[in-house]
């Protein structure tokens, strides 16, 4: 039979939450994946109740029983949207229209974790101790404004992901490119070899350019698109957490009893007690604070000498001098505004056919891959050879580029 391209989508009204793909048409067999999530798979062969169904990864028999649960959760599709075709564990809200990192949830979190205090601060006890108190929070809001918009930014940019390329097609170095600790790497799970100071996300499964760190509490990869919301969000909330535990720790001040038969910490302990919301908001201002305070320290320090901080805790730039550096004035200036390189990624919300689906990872990828092997890996020879092409030395290792391994879930950095 024909390539068929399917959708799996786990049913939630109890239904069976994965589809278990074995390595041959047999209960006992070894089972070779777990489909969990939604996502697309090829079906070229039907067996009676045995598909066998494969990916770019993978490929195996799945028993799907036609009048079971089962025959369900496989949807025959002819387009799909862009998103539902990513490899990367990223979440994607509206349709594609918004993506984030895997720690979507955390990102939540983290604005739940900014705007109930200052709600709280802003409509009902900053009016209780400030006669001017519209002031104070025009001003605080503003703060507040400016962090929150970096914050959001900073999670719904692409961060500079490399879209991977099929398996079954060999990767490409580009002449003049450099292998090596400094140089590009070759990824075996996006099959690529990326450019330097990129590094493969083990959170979001992505190779990202100018990688600094994943960051939960934004629930996204921060790297070279999105460093600089990063960055002024760090700033922005570090001044507006010290002004709002100033605000609070004044407030807690001024409600402690003149009272001259007790000591200061037993009127502080009465002022806390009798007013346990600013209490509370100064207590998870003070600790945000100290937190976001020292990794606001960090990233001016390293961003005064132009590293990042996968490189500054890998001690890249030891004992070489660090290309990247600018001077600490123009890496300032660099980290505050914000890029200007365009995504690498396809629109992730637009729709596809199925048909080009098939065309890159269905029907007849195999000899396709092995001729454009062959040819890639006689270019490359040549480049190696030519005195103009490849830069190697006795310490620098070219992967091969035919026969790789597609195990490793990502190579170390």
């Amino acid at each position: 039979m024909e390539s068929v391209l399917y959708r799996f989508e786990p049913l939630r009204n109890g239904g069976p939450p994965t589809l278990r793909i074995r390595r041959s048409k047999n209960k006992s067999s070894a089972i070779i994946e777990i489909l969990r999530k939604k996502s697309l798979i090829i079906v070229d062969e039907i067996d009676g109740e045995w598909w066998h169904i494969h990916t770019d990864e993978w490929k195996g028999w799945c028993n799907v029983e036609t009048n079971g649960e089962e025959a369900k959760v496989l949807v025959e599709i002819d387009n799909y949207r862009e998103y539902e075709a990513f490899k990367g564990r990223n979440v994607f809200w509206c349709f594609g229209c918004c993506m984030l990192g895997k720690d979507a949830g955390f990102f939540l979190f983290t604005n739940v974790l900014i705007l109930l205090p200052s709600i709280t601060m802003f409509y009902y006890s900053i009016p209780l101790h400030f006669i001017n108190y519209k002031i104070v929070n025009i001003c605080m809001s503003i703060l507040l404004l400016f962090s929150l918009v970096n914050l959001w930014a900073a999670a719904f940019t692409d961060p500079g992901i490399i879209p991977r390329q099929p398996l079954h097609e060999t990767a490409v170095l580009e002449a003049g490119t450099v292998i090596g600790e400094h140089g590009s790497k070759y990824c075996e799970t996006c099959n690529i070899y990326r450019p330097p100071r990129a590094k493969h996300c083990s959170h979001c499964d992505n190779c990202v350019e100018c990688f600094d760190h994943h960051c939960p509490w934004t629930g996204n990869c921060v790297a070279k698109r999105n460093y600089s919301y990063f960055f002024r969000f760090l700033t922005s909330m570090t001044a507006y957490l010290i002004v709002m535990s100033g605000l609070c720790l004044f407030m807690l001040y001024c409600n402690m009893r003149d009272d001259k038969n007790k000591n200061f910490i037993q009127r502080l302990f009465l002022a806390i007690i009798d007013d346990p919301c600013v209490s509370m908001t100064a207590f998870i201002a003070i600790v945000c604070c100290l937190s976001v305070w020292s990794l606001c320290t960090f990233h001016l320090y390293i961003v005064s000498i132009g590293e990042t901080t996968n490189e500054h805790l890998r001690r890249v730039w030891h004992r070489v001098e660090n290309p990247y550096d600018k001077g600490c004035l123009s890496n300032y200036i660099d980290a505050c505004f914000p890029s200007l390189h365009s995504s690498l990624l396809p629109s992730m919300w637009e729709y596809r056919s199925a048909e080009e689906y098939l065309r890159r990872y269905g029907v007849g990828h195999k000899s396709k891959g092995m001729i454009s092997g062959i040819k890639s890996a006689a270019s490359n020879a040549c480049r190696i050879i030519s005195p103009m092409g490849t830069n190697s030395n006795s310490n620098t290792e070219i992967k091969p580029l035919l026969g790789k391994r597609n195990d490793s879930k990502y190579d170390s950095v």
